[in-house]
């Protein structure tokens, strides 16, 4: 932007354009408010007259005498050549604190396998030596502490790995941070935590960087269903980002990042193996279908907040939409033939290769998936693979509207909730038999608590109100969350901790049925148990939480209720935001998990290894058989008849293996069991997520 530019931007009444004379123009704000004619370009104003002249260059502020001796310009030359100067200070200050933190790391580990070489080696007659030398140890792993964090902040741009091949911005406008895309000013931006947004982004550069596998499009240690989760984190993480551009860099540096991220997303599309899940369970499909769905909703919104100009060419990634819609229509297609009436009057069936099973999460997912197709499916002309002829899939299909309120009509008279107001995980029917005049009803019910199972449905709740304005579904969306909260013993009213560990961390906090000590929690975490599946758990509850708070648009497309639709978008926001200071602890914890790589851990509430001493069986519900950690039991309820009863054994195997001495030799509670993985990064990036959006920049 020019030097001055900023002067066209006062209001004022035309003045007639009149020609200067150098010796009167006692002031150059006066004559760059008066010598020019020309309008301002959209980007920027000039300063200097478009009008052909006749004077002489003498009158022109820019002659060469006059600058040489203009103390305007002279200050602001001076201003840029300093900050030039500290550009480069900061960056040789922040070479030297990288080299720093390297040889420190380096040192530290140098120094535990030479104390641990010791160990073995010392004189057991010798009690004061091996005090020392315990002590030593002791010291050294405090100091290891403090030196696992080192590194792990950075400037936002810095976030952007430095080592993969990026596309260049598709624009060109690199306005400073202090204006908006297309040169507008940006809005007054209220005070945030400044390490929120770049903590998120970071946790994303791990998620990617480390899991993703770019060259095959997929995340190789994940399987079919928990990459669908992480992609669709990552699409839920660009939506973010294109809203928080006015909290970033340059336009230019920030459209960078989404291209890079994005291309990823790409990549994914086409390394899913798409065939192998159109033959696996009804929920394996549906977290498909929300998946592209998520994608399709950023890239709608990119384009509105940053290609709306008419100048402007369409965003590249909008050639990608008919692709996702079809492959998201194809899987809820597939995914809603689960949808039974026979058994239970309704409610979709788990899995067509096991013994009827009507889970909570299948009917959640159809829930959000469906209302989700109503709300954001585009279209899609594509046949393939079927090639239907003249059959069109056409966007707002009252089908999709029908098939939500139904379930969510079915799920809430199922009976599927805890006296905690919890979802257990779902229903078989006893001595089914096929038979005419046979048992149909669900009475076999798996007491079984996860915490995925209380968050899906928020998205479908969200959704049901912006496609009716009934505001019953915002009303069941916060009470479910209340009662998740109270489940990790945190009083909401009051946003404090009930029942916190002792200080000393001797035991753990008193288990609330989702958590304790305020931190949500599976019942598997402290035992270090997760399954792959167990592990994705929390980051899917805190990405659908996000989801249902997200802001309401302003303007309600259901006609007839605008002045209800006020009321309730401003009572829905204000709900939201008690959650913040939950929220806030759960991001800390999960915060405090990341190892020296920025990876996070599964548990967040893990207490520091030298005191965990607690030997507590694990907090499971009678009648409840946690089938997602320890595998689906070989009995006949589950499986079918060629499964003699009792076959399974007892449902504990497994449970906290290593007895007592689960704990020894461990200095990272996070390191047992599967220990850091794709899924416990997607929840990290999930938890910083919904601190951002529903905290930090309502």
């Amino acid at each position: 932007m020019p030097l001055f530019g900023r002067h066209h931007e006062e209001e004022h009444e035309p003045e007639p354009v009149v020609e200067q004379k150098p010796e009167r123009s006692s002031s150059i704000f006066h004559r760059n408010r008066n010598s020019s004619v020309s309008a301002p370009s959209e980007r920027s104003m000039s300063t200097v007259s478009s009008t052909p002249s006749t004077t002489s260059n003498r009158g022109s502020i820019f002659h060469k005498n006059k600058i040489e001796n203009d103390p305007i310009i002279a200050e602001a030359e001076q201003r840029i050549i300093n900050a030039e100067r500290r550009e480069r200070e900061a960056d040789i200050a922040l070479i030297n604190a990288r080299r720093a933190v390297k040889e420190a790391r380096e040192h530290m580990e140098r120094l535990k396998a030479e104390l641990a070489e010791q160990w073995p080696l010392q004189d057991t007659n010798h009690s004061g030596r091996a005090k020392l030398l315990k002590a030593r140890q002791g010291a050294a792993n405090d100091i290891y502490k403090r030196a696992k964090p080192l590194g792990l902040s950075a400037r936002p741009e810095e976030f952007v790995r430095q080592n993969v091949q990026t596309q260049q911005p598709l624009i060109g406008d690199d306005d400073g941070s202090t204006s908006g895309h297309h040169g507008h000013p940006q809005k007054p931006l209220k005070p945030v935590d400044p390490k929120i947004l770049p903590a998120m982004i970071s946790a994303l550069d791990v998620l990617q960087g480390d899991y993703f596998a770019t060259w095959q499009g997929v995340y190789p240690t994940g399987i079919d269903w928990t990459s669908a989760v992480i992609g669709t984190y990552v699409s839920a993480a660009l939506t973010t980002l294109t809203k928080s551009f006015a909290y970033l860099s340059s336009p230019s540096t920030n459209e960078n990042t989404i291209n890079k991220y994005f291309s990823e997303v790409i990549g994914f599309y086409f390394g899913q193996d798409a065939f192998s899940l159109r033959t696996q369970a009804y929920d394996d499909m549906l977290w498909v279908v929300l998946g592209w769905l998520e994608t399709i909703k950023f890239i709608d919104l990119h384009s509105n907040l940053h290609y709306s100009n008419a100048s402007q060419p369409e965003w590249y990634g909008k050639q990608y939409i008919p692709a996702f819609a079809h492959r998201a229509r194809m899987f809820w297609e597939l995914a809603s033939q689960g949808w039974d009436t026979t058994l239970c009057g309704g409610g979709m069936i788990w899995s067509p290769y096991l013994t009827p099973y009507k889970n909570a999460i299948t009917n959640e997912l159809y829930i959000a998936a469906s209302i989700s197709m109503y709300l954001y499916f585009p279209g899609d002309s594509n046949e393939s693979p079927f090639m239907i002829a003249d059959s069109t899939h056409p966007p707002r299909e009252p089908k999709y509207l029908q098939a939500a309120v139904e379930a969510y009509k079915w799920l809430n008279n199922s009976n599927m909730t805890d006296s905690k107001g919890l979802f257990v995980d779902g229903y078989h029917i006893s001595d089914l038999s096929g038979k005419p005049g046979g048992n149909t009803r669900c009475d076999s019910r798996n007491e079984m608590v996860y915490t995925y199972n209380q968050g899906v449905l928020l998205t479908g709740q969200r959704g049901l109100y912006e496609a009716t304005t009934a505001r019953s579904y915002l009303s069941d969306g916060h009470k479910l969350i209340s009662n998740v909260i109270a489940a990790t013993g945190y009083d909401l009213d009051h946003d404090v901790v009930l029942s916190p560990p002792p200080k000393n961390s001797s035991t753990l906090a008193k288990w609330y049925g989702l958590g304790r000590n305020g931190i949500l929690e599976e019942v598997c975490d402290s035992q270090a148990f997760c399954s792959q599946d167990g592990q994705t758990f929390k980051g899917i509850f805190f990405h659908h939480l996000t989801a249902f708070c997200s802001d309401l648009p302003e303007i309600s497309f259901v006609k007839g209720k605008e002045e209800n639709y006020a009321i309730d978008r401003k009572w829905h926001t204000k709900k939201c935001s008690a959650y913040a200071g939950w929220i806030k602890r759960n991001a800390e914890a999960a915060l405090g998990t990341r190892d020296a790589g920025g990876r996070f851990g599964m548990w967040w509430g893990a207490p520091p290894a030298e005191h965990a001493t607690d030997k507590s069986e694990p907090n499971l519900p009678n009648d409840a058989v946690d089938y997602r950690n320890l595998g689906v039991p070989k009995t006949t309820e589950w499986r079918g008849r060629r499964y003699p009863e009792g076959a399974r054994g007892n449902q504990f195997s497994g449970y906290g293996a290593d007895g007592d001495n689960q704990f020894i030799g461990i200095e990272d509670l996070n390191d047992r069991g599967r220990g850091r993985t794709v899924e416990t990064q997607g929840g990290g990036v999930s938890v910083l997520r919904a601190l951002w959006e529903v905290v930090d920049i309502r």
